[in-house]
This record gives structure tokens, C-alpha cells and sequence, in this order.
């Protein structure tokens, strides 16, 4: 009776010699058996290093996910301070990100700025260069701007554009007409914030920054007394802080994170 021992190895099983007679194909039988054996147990040993491989990889996809999801409810949940406006402030802003005083490019009396400064963050429209009001009026030294040019007074509406969304800013500014004027913030084209205020228009006078903070806006607007023809304004001294984004921003993502690790998980249950 033939035996049916195994080869002494797997190597010698796949190189044993030829197969002659009714032994050899005893031999070929099992010659074929282990090597179908052990192109299996490869196989079993590769599918299970994958398998253990993307189950960790879920596992910490799906703790980093949860983490993640619990710390921006909990900023979600504190939310961010209260909005408010800064009217009449003697200093603006405390210790802002970023200040425009207008000397950082130096441009020709009454140019209009428009993009001049952007490399320091916002530009600006129905603003002009201006020298001539140095030190005269508080917190205006050095370069200003204007909304008029040649004595035409009624120059519109001031805009300041910033790069990137802000959480504060604020601008020293002097009125030409004791009336209110109106400020207004927008995010992307729509209204934030808005409140109305007399801006200073004395010399002696150094409560002159307005503006809008812990807030989240990418544009401000000066409509210096709409009700005179006359709406001159000077600025100065544009200050600003970078905002964070959004705690919705930070929630959706969040969010995201977590169903995509769950997507994975039930992608290779």
C-alpha cells in the first residue's frame, strides 16, 4: 500500500523529482495537493495582515473622528462671544493682527487707493490719497485718506474690502457734519451688523475709531451723513483681526470626518 506521508517541507514538495509509474502519480497527486496547501495558507496569511492592517487604520480613524467631533460641539456649544460695535473708542482695537496707517505705500496726493495696500490686507473704494490733514485731527498722523477730491464733497459711500474674513476691525474716522452716519459690516455681500453713529468731527476730539467686533465679516461700510450733500470723511489707522472659521464650518467638518470613518468601517465589515 502506498503511503500517504507528507513531503518533509513544502520546498520539497514542490521539487521533488520527476513522476514516473503508479508511485509518480501517487507523488504527482500529492505534489499537487500541498502546493494548493500552501498557495492557500499565503493567501490566509496575506488576507489576514490586511484585514488586521485596516482595522486598526478604522479604529483610529474613527477615535480621531470622535475627538475631533466632541471638541468643536464644545466650541459649537460655547459659541463665540457677543457681537458688538466699537463706537467712539479713543484706541481701537486691542493689540489687532494687522493696522493700515496709509504710510506703508506712498502715492501721490489724491490718487485714488483703491488696491494699493492690498498686500497688507483690505483695499478699498471712493478713498483718495491724502497729506494734507497730518496731525490736525486725533488719532490722524503721518498719511491719511479721503472720500473727496477738488472740494466735491459728496463722494459716495466708503468701502474697505478685506482679504480674508475678520472677527474685528475698527477705523479712526473724522465726520464733516455733527449728523449720524451709518457703519456696516457684510459677509460675502450680505448685511451683518450695522449701527449709526455721529463721527468725530473736532479737532480736539480723539474718540474717533468705529467699527465692529467678535463678529465674522469680509467687508465694511462708511455712509458718511447720507442726508448732506457735503459727506466728507477722513480715515486713518484701519485695524483688524484674522478670523478663525466659522464654529458651522468646524461642525460640518467634523461631521464629515466621523461619516467618513464609518463609511470605511461598514465598507469592509
Amino acid at each position: 500500500m502506498i503511503g500517504f506521508a507528507a513531503p518533509r517541507s513544502l520546498e520539497h514538495a514542490w521539487t521533488a523529482p520527476p513522476f514516473d509509474g503508479l508511485a509518480g502519480s501517487w507523488r504527482k497527486r500529492k505534489y499537487r495537493c500541498w502546493k494548493v496547501i500552501g498557495t492557500a495558507r499565503v493567501r490566509w496569511h496575506e488576507t489576514q495582515t490586511r484585514m488586521e492592517t485596516d482595522m486598526r487604520f478604522q479604529s483610529h480613524f474613527a477615535l480621531v473622528s470622535a475627538v475631533c467631533c466632541l471638541a468643536l460641539l464644545a466650541l459649537g456649544a460655547a459659541g463665540p462671544a457677543a457681537a458688538a460695535p466699537l463706537s467712539g473708542s479713543s484706541t481701537g482695537l486691542s493689540a489687532p493682527d494687522h493696522t493700515i496707517t496709509f504710510s506703508e505705500v506712498t502715492l501721490s496726493q489724491s490718487t485714488p487707493i483703491a488696491g494699493a495696500y492690498a498686500a497688507f490686507g483690505a483695499t478699498f473704494d471712493n478713498l483718495v490719497y491724502d497729506t494734507n490733514y497730518s496731525g490736525i485731527y486725533g488719532n490722524m498722523s503721518g498719511p491719511d485718506a479721503r472720500n473727496w477730491i477738488n472740494d466735491q464733497f459728496n463722494r459716495g459711500i466708503i468701502y474697505v474690502y478685506f482679504n480674508a474674513p475678520v472677527s474685528d476691525a475698527a477705523l479712526a474716522v473724522i465726520g464733516s457734519f455733527a449728523v449720524p452716519s451709518y457703519f456696516t459690516s457684510y459677509l460675502k455681500g450680505q448685511v451683518v451688523e450695522s449701527f449709526t453713529a455721529v463721527a468725530a468731527a473736532s479737532a480736539g476730539n480723539t474718540n474717533n475709531f468705529y467699527g465692529f467686533t467678535n463678529s465674522y465679516f469680509d467687508e465694511i461700510s462708511l455712509n458718511m451723513t447720507p442726508s448732506v450733500s457735503q459727506n466728507a470723511a477722513l480715515v486713518d489707522n484701519v485695524q483688524f483681526n484674522t478670523a478663525v472659521p466659522e464654529p458651522g464650518s468646524l461642525l460640518l467638518l467634523g461631521a464629515a470626518l466621523l461619516g467618513l470613518g464609518t463609511a470605511a468601517r461598514r465598507r469592509h465589515a
